[in-house]
């Protein structure tokens, strides 16, 4: 079974937990709804990162 978790008082995703336990979780620009990082958990071992530089370009690291 699918986990959403959505940030108080907004309809803006927060966190989606998948039914073979690992969890995205999204953070936002503090004034917009942008994303600004997606981290994707395994257990409590953070497994990929997708963010934005200085120049709004992706970034993605992969931990092993």
């Amino acid at each position: 079974m699918f986990r959403y978790d959505y940030l108080p008082g907004s309809s803006l995703l927060h966190s989606l937990t998948h039914p073979n336990g690992v969890t995205l979780m999204q953070t936002y620009e503090a004034k917009r709804d942008l994303i600004t990082e997606m981290l994707y958990i395994n257990g409590n071992q953070t497994t990929a990162s997708l963010g934005f530089d200085q120049y709004t370009q992706k970034t993605l690291s992969i931990f092993k």
